[in-house]
């Protein structure tokens, strides 16, 4: 069976490039186009990693990585972040190593992913 992906972001191009991108390395995609919609799907989906946005509607990323973190079913969730942010100082995460600036290197990407859930 595939590992899920949930990507989130606003931008549905983004969202479409990355599902089409984890889709051609086998991996079964679910997308969210805000941070309330990445609640609901993190819950319905049960995905073995997220992709998150930094800066989305209704929830941002920031706001959607705490509420995860803060529940016992979703404290383990393995995030990734994306942001279009360049300077450290704008980043407001402890988790720095798992941020990419967009565009995303997939190269980096995958091989994080890889890491991460142990492929």
């Amino acid at each position: 069976m595939p590992k899920r992906i949930l990507v989130a972001d606003d931008d549905h191009k983004i969202c479409f490039l990355m599902q089409l991108k984890l889709e051609e390395k086998g991996y079964a995609v679910v997308t969210a186009g805000d941070g309330e919609e990445t609640l609901e799907k993190v819950k319905s989906s049960k995905p073995d990693l997220l992709i998150l946005d930094v800066r989305m509607p209704k929830l941002d990323g920031d706001q959607v990585y705490m509420t995860l973190h803060s529940q016992a079913e979703t404290k383990k969730l393995p995030i990734l972040m994306m942001t279009g942010l360049r300077t450290d100082e704008e980043i407001q995460t402890e988790h720095e190593e798992n941020i990419f600036a967009k565009p995303v290197n997939f190269e980096k990407l995958f091989s994080k992913i890889k890491q991460i859930l142990g492929e």
